[in-house]
C-alpha cells in the first residue's frame, strides 16, 4: 500500500522555467537566541543543473491558491451579472435568422426563373433581378460563415462557481486530505506556474 499522499498541489505546482514539479519538504530551523527548533513545510525545486528557484514556505502558496480561486469565482460571477453566458445564444439567433433569410432569397431566386418561363418577366428583366438576388445570396452567405467563425462558446457560468466554490471550500477544510484536495483541484486546474529566482546556485 503506498503512502498517504501530503501534498494538496503534487503534479500542479511547477517551475515556471523548465516545467518541473516543486516538491512539499520540511525543513526545521533554530530560532535566534534560543536551541529551540522550528519544523515548517517548504516547496523547493528538484535539484536540475540548468535551472533552479527558491524554496517558498508552503504557509505563503496556499493563501495565494485560495486568492487565485476567489478571483475566478468573482470573475464568472461578473459574466453571470452582465449575462455574458447569454452571448452565445443570442448570437446563434442572430446566425439562424440570416440562414432563414438566405433560405428566403434562394426561393425567391427560383420564383423568379418561373415568372419568366411564364413570360411574367422579360429576358432582361429577368437577367437583372437574377443578378441582384445572387449578390444579395453571395453577400448573405460570406456573412453568416462570418458569424459562425466568431460564434463565442457557452459557458455555464454559474456551475462553475458551484464547482469552484465546491472545491475552494474543501482546500481551505483542515478536515479533508490532502489527496481529495488534489483530486478536487486536478479537475479544474492543469498546474500552478512558480517563479521565484534563487539569489545563489544550489551546487
Amino acid at each position: 500500500q503506498g503512502r498517504e499522499l501530503k501534498n494538496p498541489l503534487a503534479g500542479l505546482l511547477r517551475c515556471s522555467k523548465c516545467g518541473k514539479v516543486l516538491a512539499l519538504c520540511t525543513t526545521s530551523t533554530k530560532g535566534s537566541g534560543t536551541t529551540r527548533v522550528y519544523k515548517y513545510d517548504v516547496f523547493r525545486h528538484r535539484r536540475e543543473y540548468n535551472c533552479w528557484c527558491a524554496a517558498i514556505r508552503a504557509k505563503f502558496v496556499y493563501p495565494a491558491v485560495s486568492d487565485a480561486l476567489r478571483n475566478y469565482i468573482a470573475d464568472f460571477q461578473v459574466k453571470i451579472d452582465d449575462n455574458g453566458e447569454k452571448k452565445a445564444e443570442a448570437h446563434a439567433k442572430v446566425i439562424s435568422t440570416m440562414e432563414r433569410n438566405l433560405e428566403e432569397l434562394k426561393a425567391k431566386r427560383k420564383k423568379i426563373m418561373v415568372f419568366f418561363e411564364d413570360d411574367v418577366y422579360t429576358e432582361e428583366e429577368f437577367l437583372e433581378r437574377k443578378k441582384e438576388i445572387n449578390d444579395d445570396i453571395t453577400m448573405l452567405s460570406a456573412q453568416i460563415e462570418t458569424a459562425r467563425s466568431t460564434q463565442p462558446v457557452e459557458v455555464d457560468y454559474r456551475e462553475k462557481v458551484v464547482k469552484f466554490t465546491e472545491v475552494l471550500e474543501a482546500f481551505e477544510n483542515p478536515s479533508v486530505s490532502a489527496k481529495a484536495k488534489n483530486d478536487l483541484l486536478k479537475e479544474i486546474i492543469c498546474s500552478i506556474d512558480y517563479s521565484r529566482e534563487s539569489q545563489k546556485s544550489p551546487f
